[in-house]
């Protein structure tokens, strides 16, 4: 049954995106949207359109019953590929983008096939077109490519069903299509994503997002943003570590070990690396992971590969690179992860530096990683980060460090300096009538104040961030070009900005803040938590401190 914690998870959606096929005027079977105009369905459901027998062509339609759409809506046939029973129906639209058109399902990113799956259609003996989801336990893949589901209750799928989406309950994903059923086996078989694709190519390849808030994470760093709430595009320049990022993913040729991101805090690591990886996303290169180390454990990462690539077996590094002798040829697969040095402990950095060092080395895998070096002189010697990931040398050509003059863009700092000062594309500018608004409208003054922060902070994409916010919401705009501007009055280091902000904030705010900071300071390595972070802000004044629940 569906029960509520399933709609929950999305597969009320997934309901809507499901349509009814109709061949010649009568139902034949379901089908799901998959892209802006695109369904897949079973072939057989297809076999009356004229294309397998030579006939004259029928005409088909699609109608998207949960979406409340009850018109018909008449479809063409792009792709049928009857070996392995799979079909393809792009809609014939008079709009683009039409707005009564259901979300499509989102394709699963991973080859792991989950243990429960959820089935939705439209069977043939319904007379209403409500729909019936059905649940399944997986037994297995079968000889033909398909993979095997054995009834988790006293039914299975009924005539009609065919062509219907096959659901990861967890995630909403789709990870196969309806394409056999027995009643007297009690067993129906699917056809998945995997081997869909192969008939398909131009279905999109969605990356496997993992880690802390992934998806967020990677979209809201790739545009250089402050808050998901602000929105914006506001990442500007740095092309050459963008294109060294994307040759290294794209060579034909196996790299043999990782592409090292790495820079001082704040030089848009996270951002340069994040951009990249949705960059190939959209390009359909992969499959992907897209894997954010923050708080991570060295399993997580196992996992996630695994499940990208379908390993049974990842409780250990040696197990998963057992599995991966028998990936796909010609498949490259690539990882990328951000914030290493944020990963949960010393020793799950350690080791997580040595999985990706494996799996560089695994004939068609390409693997990029951004991270600080930790290492406050000396980063380059026996034992520390960079070296662990292969990199024993600046001039070493799997390095990518944003602080230097290969990688560091002057204009770029400018752009994104500007683009602050004005709030470039901002959901919601505010406050009314300050100085961004000044900013808009004389682009010349922009590019003079943008010019004084660049300079001022020295290749630093954070510094120059925290020295715009404050210009662009102050109630009177700053001309660097007036008498008695001092260049100096900018920050020039994230202490200096920090130190700017809190000389601006009320007397008793300032004091409350410089003491969290303080306390803050001490938190080296996997940092403190919230309960210790408070204890140690009592330790000059209990007066002073904090007292969290």
């Amino acid at each position: 049954m569906l029960t509520a914690s399933h709609l929950g998870r999305g597969l009320s959606a997934v309901a809507a995106a499901t349509a009814a096929v109709f061949v010649a005027g009568q139902r034949a079977g379901s089908a799901v949207l998959v892209d802006e105009r695109r369904l897949l369905t079973a072939g057989h459901v297809l076999r009356r359109t004229g294309v397998t027998d030579g006939g004259p062509p029928v005409p088909v339609e699609v109608v998207f019953p949960a979406a409340y759409v009850t018109t018909r809506v008449p479809v063409q046939l792009v792709l049928l590929d009857a070996a392995v029973d799979i079909g393809m129906l792009e809609l014939i639209l008079e709009e683009e983008a039409p707005s009564w058109l259901p979300a499509a399902v989102p394709l699963s990113p991973v080859r792991r096939v989950p243990a429960r799956v959820s089935v939705f259609g439209f069977p043939r003996e319904e007379k209403a077109l409500r729909g019936v989801w059905r649940e399944f336990e997986t037994a297995g893949p079968a000889a033909d490519g398909t993979v095997q589901l054995d009834w988790a209750g006293d039914a299975g799928t009924l005539p009609g069903h065919s062509g219907g989406p096959v659901i990861d309950p967890v995630t909403g994903d789709l990870v196969g299509v309806l394409v056999q059923g027995s009643q007297a086996g009690r067993f129906d078989r699917f056809l998945p994503m995997a081997v869909i694709r192969q008939s398909c190519p131009s279905l999109p390849i969605p990356w496997l997002m993992a880690g802390a808030d992934a998806r967020s994470h990677f979209t809201r760093h790739s545009r250089g943003q402050r808050s998901h709430s602000r929105g914006g595009d506001l990442f500007r320049g740095r092309a050459a570590a963008l294109a060294a990022i994307y040759g290294w993913m794209t060579e034909p040729d196996d790299q043999g070990r990782p592409l090292v991101v790495t820079g001082q805090p704040g030089a848009g690591k996270s951002a340069v690396l994040t951009r990249a990886a949705l960059a190939l996303e959209a390009g359909r290169a992969g499959p992907g992971l897209a894997f954010h180390a923050r708080g991570a454990f060295n399993a997580d990462l196992l996992a996630a590969v695994a499940g990208l690539v379908g390993a049974e077996h990842a409780d250990t590094r040696e197990a998963l690179l057992d599995e991966l002798e028998n990936t796909l040829a010609g498949e490259p697969v690539m990882i990328v992860v951000d914030a290493l040095d944020e990963a949960a402990s010393g020793p799950d950095r350690r080791q997580m530096a040595d999985t990706l060092l494996e799996l560089a080395a695994v004939p068609g895998f390409r693997v990029a990683v951004a991270t600080r070096p930790l290492a406050a002189s000396g980063r380059y010697l026996p034992g520390e980060l960079l070296p662990a990931l292969g990199v024993s040398s600046a001039e070493n050509p799997a390095l990518v460090d944003l602080d230097t003059d290969r990688y560091f863009d002057p204009s770029g700092l400018r752009e994104f300096a500007a683009a602050v000062l004005t709030q470039h594309q901002a959901r919601h500018p505010n406050p009314a009538g300050a100085a961004w608004m000044v900013y808009r409208a004389d682009t010349a003054l922009r590019d003079r104040l943008a010019e004084v922060i660049a300079a001022r902070a020295d290749r630093n994409y954070l510094v120059a961030a925290m020295a715009a916010v404050p210009l662009s919401v102050a109630e009177q705009p700053v001309d660097p070009a007036a008498a008695g501007f001092d260049p100096n009055s900018k920050p020039a280091g994230v202490g200096e900005a920090l130190a700017k902000y809190l000389d601006e904030l009320p007397g008793p705010q300032q004091s409350r803040i410089r003491v969290l900071l303080t306390a803050l300071a001490y938190a080296r390595g996997g940092g403190i938590d919230d309960r210790t972070w408070a204890a140690a802000t009592s330790a000059p004044g209990r007066s002073r401190g904090l007292s969290w629940g």
